[in-house]
């Protein structure tokens, strides 16, 4: 399985402790075989996937033995969800790391 990261997902990673960094890092070496993993719908990226590991998301794109971590980010309250915006401002931010690629 080859594992590759985006930008900003790396930038993402360098900022968070390094308890929850590697508890991060350790759930996506596991893909795909382990974890809360769903398929996305309703995005214009075949292949999308989050990844859900605590109250962290993954979003990455899986291609036959290639994953490509595209986005991470802590999962709003449930108080606070925007609902479809998220999706929206995910996908949006998944078609600019697709295009850098």
């Amino acid at each position: 399985m080859n594992i590759s990261y985006s930008k900003s997902s790396l930038k993402y990673l360098s900022k968070l402790e390094k308890k929850k960094r590697a508890n991060i890092v350790s759930a996506i070496d596991r893909l795909p075989e382990n974890g809360d993993i769903r398929k996305m719908h309703g995005v214009s990226i075949e292949d999308l996937y989050r990844l859900r590991i605590g109250e962290y998301r993954i979003l990455f794109v899986w291609r036959g033995p290639d994953i490509r971590i595209l986005f991470n980010f802590e999962a709003p309250s449930s108080h606070t969800s925007p609902g479809g915006d998220l999706i929206r401002i995910c996908s949006a931010m998944i078609r600019r790391a697709e295009a850098a690629r």
